[in-house]
């Protein structure tokens, strides 16, 4: 008779596929993140949700693509960042209203390879953006 846990990781395996499968697409996907030019600049929550998005994209390809709930996270993921950079969300404050233009951390050094880093090429407005 088959424990819990091993009853887990049976259904786990029969929806994602076997772990090292899955381990070795994401370790990869995970190495192309970490090679990109702003990787050691963004903010932990970014980092953590592009890993997380890579996680279920190893899922979808070493196990049931067709599971949306792999789909759905990605979605989730992404929408928490989103919801950071435009003060929404559960980062909305009473006192900042959507739209509302906040100070961003700028990194000038960057500014010739990444000019979104350059503080003037964030423009005044009040759409959020």
């Amino acid at each position: 008779i088959m424990s819990d846990i091993q009853s887990i990781l049976a259904e786990r395996g029969n929806r994602y596929g076997r772990f090292d499968a899955h381990a070795l697409v994401t370790l990869r996907l995970k190495q192309a993140l970490t090679s990109g030019t702003n990787w050691d600049f963004l903010e932990p929550d970014a980092k953590e949700a592009l890993e997380m998005i890579v996680h279920k994209i190893g899922r979808i390809l070493s196990g049931d693509p067709d599971y949306d709930d792999s789909w759905v996270d990605i979605c989730g993921y992404s929408q928490l960042i989103v919801d950071r950079i435009r003060r929404t969300g559960e980062y909305a404050s009473p006192e900042l209203a959507p739209g509302t233009v906040v100070e961003v951390p700028a990194y000038p050094e960057l500014a010739s390879i990444a000019p979104w880093h350059n503080p003037e090429y964030y423009a005044k407005t009040t759409d959020g953006y």
